[in-house]
């Protein structure tokens, strides 16, 4: 894991959480996508869907990590703790 401190500056930490946020950012949108298409093709019933909207709300978790990390060092120069 990286060590913050003293490997990168804040402006690679910041690069480091966009590209984050860029990747999480395209999981969310695709698990959107998988909902909606087993929606449209009307599997209400099936398990199919439940998952795909457990899916859907785990990778929006991740990306409003990310974009909550993000804006803590853009915006207020605080840097994420230490991976441990």
């Amino acid at each position: 894991m990286v060590n913050y401190s003293s490997e990168l500056s804040s402006h690679e930490i910041a690069e480091v959480w966009k590209q984050r946020v860029h990747a999480a950012k395209v999981r969310y949108y695709f698990a959107i996508a998988g909902v909606e298409a087993l929606d449209r093709e009307n599997f209400n019933g099936c398990g199919a869907l439940q998952h795909a909207r457990q899916e859907e709300e785990i990778a929006r978790n991740e990306y409003m990590r990310a974009l909550e990390v993000f804006t803590g060092i853009v915006i207020h120069d605080k840097l994420p703790e230490e991976p441990s």
